[in-house]
């Protein structure tokens, strides 16, 4: 993230690191026109946006001071070789690994599914119906029956989440009026306090969304492993299946502007619940109808992302279940190819993965 030096972090930059580290991206964050400052200066920048991403955020991001002009252009091109270059090398190393098992993995499968062909040639076999492999097959079937209704009833996140405006602006003309009682009226933002009351209460909500889509890929992965496991291969599916990345943030209104009308005058009481039921009242006219619909459209943002990722789970899923069944001993009835090509083609895979 690009910051200039000379500013301050604001909420939008607060949004934006959330978002990439949400999205699972390895964040920092660059002091652009650092040669406006000097090095003491630019020292206290980085230590300053180090705070408040702290602060903010609970997060110890790098903090980068760079430049283009000038002399002190050398300090882009000192984080282009010393941290730029080493994290894309490393992100091509880890692609590049991870494209070599994949293409083992199914190299192997076909090398396995082939010489279970062959086996047939040779003898034709009856239909294996032992126990073992019916539990397999009966597992992989669960499996595509827990993604399948993932995929086509996500949760009625509207519905469940409709209560959680009343309950934002309730705590929070609780907090507001227990501060006022207490004399500090300057001391406290009621419009900051209601952002950050509903996008930690929203942040609650997206991460329970989040666990039950974990679960359900936790439980694909258990059947895929046991699958694997009685078809003799190592168990890594847990490890290989993919994660859910790129959940949306909440996206709020800014309130900021309409901060007076948030504030009590002095006729209202200070004791009792009067000062809360006024607070309460001006909350729902002031900033109520907007949050439900920010509310609404972020469970729509929600749901849609849960139906994405179940279906992006189920089509990985399918292809290594697909795998495992074909490992079992269930050739395709429409294969076709004589014992000399089988052969063949056994021969130029195991060459190939001799050679690697």
């Amino acid at each position: 993230m690009l910051v200039d030096a000379a500013s301050a972090i604001i909420h939008e930059d607060i949004v934006v690191v959330d978002a990439l580290c949400r999205a699972g991206a390895t964040a920092m964050v660059l002091l652009s026109k650092a040669d406006l400052l000097s090095p003491p200066e630019r020292q206290q920048a980085s230590d300053y946006a180090n705070a408040q991403l702290r602060q903010q955020m609970g997060l110890d991001l790098p903090v980068h001071a760079v430049s283009v002009r000038g002399a002190d252009a050398t300090l882009c091109h000192a984080w282009q070789q010393t941290t730029l270059q080493p994290m894309l090398d490393t992100h091509k190393e880890g692609a590049t690994r991870a494209l070599k098992r994949k293409i083992g993995g199914l190299r192997e499968t076909v090398i396995v599914a082939l010489k279970q062909r062959q086996r047939l040639h040779e003898r034709p076999a009856a239909d294996d119906v032992s126990p073992r492999r019916e539990k397999v097959l009966l597992g992989l079937r669960e499996g595509d029956a827990l993604l399948d209704e993932a995929g086509r009833r996500p949760p009625d996140l509207a519905g469940e989440w409709d209560p959680l405006p009343g309950t934002i602006l309730d705590a929070v003309a609780q907090a507001l009026a227990a501060a006022w009682k207490q004399g500090k009226r300057n001391e406290i933002q009621p419009a900051m306090e209601v952002s950050d009351s509903a996008k930690r209460r929203l942040n609650e909500a997206a991460l329970r969304v989040r666990e039950r889509m974990e679960q359900l890929r936790a439980r694909a992965s258990d059947l895929l492993r046991g699958a694997e496991m009685a078809t003799g291969h190592s168990a890594s599916s847990a490890e290989e299946m993919i994660s859910p990345i790129g959940m949306p943030v909440p996206v709020l209104p800014n309130w900021n502007e309409r901060e007076n009308g948030l504030r009590p005058p002095l006729w209202v009481r200070v004791h009792g619940n009067p000062l809360r039921g006024w607070i309460r009242r001006r909350l729902g006219a002031v900033i109520e109808p907007e949050l439900r619909q920010s509310v609404a459209r972020y469970a729509a943002e929600m749901q849609t992302w849960f139906r994405e990722y179940a279906e992006a789970v189920q089509k990985d899923y399918t292809a290594r279940a697909e795998l495992c069944r074909a490992r079992m001993g269930a050739p395709s009835p429409k294969a076709k190819g004589s014992e000399a090509d089988i052969a063949r083609d056994v021969g130029v895979l195991e060459q190939w993965a001799a050679s690697r």
